[in-house]
């Protein structure tokens, strides 16, 4: 009678310590996966911030960043990503990738012409912050450099709505479902650019 009583406390305590093995096991499973994904997130990371210091704007990592890490980044172009992102998401909105461009576009004109031998002219003209021109004049021609720059945005988002548009008639039908719409907001700062056309395409499995 004793020995069972013994075997039994044995057996009480040997699955107690197997059940607590297996919530061990478990913890330091998430607590791992958790870890390997903040890893490979920091790698990325890592990468995106090495192509953006070498400047490369061919190809390069995307950056993985929640709203707070924008926030915080001190990085003015993903500021002000992170303050757009704010402005559109809503309960039927939910921003899923941004980006930000900036580019610059510079040309030269030089015209041949003899004028005034004594005038010379090195000026820039500046029509906003986006638009200015630099001209040089001398006696042998006239350089004419127009510059303008611009900072194009995208942001990504989910746009839910009801499938059946009025209450009422999701009300009949008792069909309140609601379909995704993929979207996308665009804007530049020079209005003097004008964005002629656009396509954007998810890749679908």
């Amino acid at each position: 009678m004793i020995n069972k009583m013994i075997n039994n406390k044995i057996i009480i305590f040997l699955g107690i310590v197997v059940v607590s093995l297996i919530g061990y096991s478990a913890v330091l499973f998430n607590k791992n996966k958790s870890l390997n994904k903040e890893i490979e997130l920091s790698n990325n990371n890592i990468s995106a911030y090495k192509g953006i210091i070498s400047k490369n704007t061919k190809e390069n990592a995307i950056l993985r960043l929640d709203i707070k890490q924008m926030k915080e980044s001190g990085d003015s172009m993903i500021m002000s990503l992170e303050k757009k992102i704010k402005s559109i998401e809503s309960k039927n909105k939910q921003a899923t990738h941004a980006s930000s461009t900036a580019i610059t576009l510079r040309d030269s004109f030089y015209i041949p012409q003899v004028i005034d031998h004594y005038l010379k002219i090195d000026t820039v003209i500046i029509k906003d912050p986006f638009n200015r021109a630099t001209i040089k004049a001398d006696s042998t021609g006239i350089l004419f450099i127009p510059e303008s720059s611009d900072n194009i945005s995208f942001i990504y988002y989910i746009e839910k709505s009801y499938r059946v548009k009025p209450f009422f008639k999701r009300l009949i039908k008792f069909n309140f479902k609601k379909d995704e719409t993929l979207k996308y907001k665009l804007e530049n700062q020079n209005k003097s650019v004008r964005i002629d056309s656009v396509r954007v395409v998810k890749l679908e499995n």
